[in-house]
């Protein structure tokens, strides 16, 4: 659903991506699809992530990430 939204992305158009870190692939994706169609993409995201490179305009974050608290429950058995 996002893909085929910026497919038909114009100039005046603004797509608003957010990521805790950034790293997303799909996320990335369709956030260099809509500028590539000329929509101006305003990122909240992790500065220096590949979605931060692709933005018109982010806006950072500096979130530490606790990956005890994050991570799944079947890795933090197995580790």
């Amino acid at each position: 659903m996002q893909r085929m939204s910026c497919i038909n992305c114009s100039d005046g158009d603004v797509v608003v991506v957010i990521s805790h870190t950034g790293r997303t692939k799909s996320l990335v994706d369709v956030a260099t699809l809509a500028r590539e169609n000329g929509a101006t993409v305003i990122g909240i995201t992790e500065k220096g992530s590949p979605l931060d490179k692709v933005c018109s305009l982010t806006i950072t974050l500096d979130v530490p990430e606790d990956t005890d608290i994050y991570m799944p429950m079947a890795s933090r058995v197995v580790r």
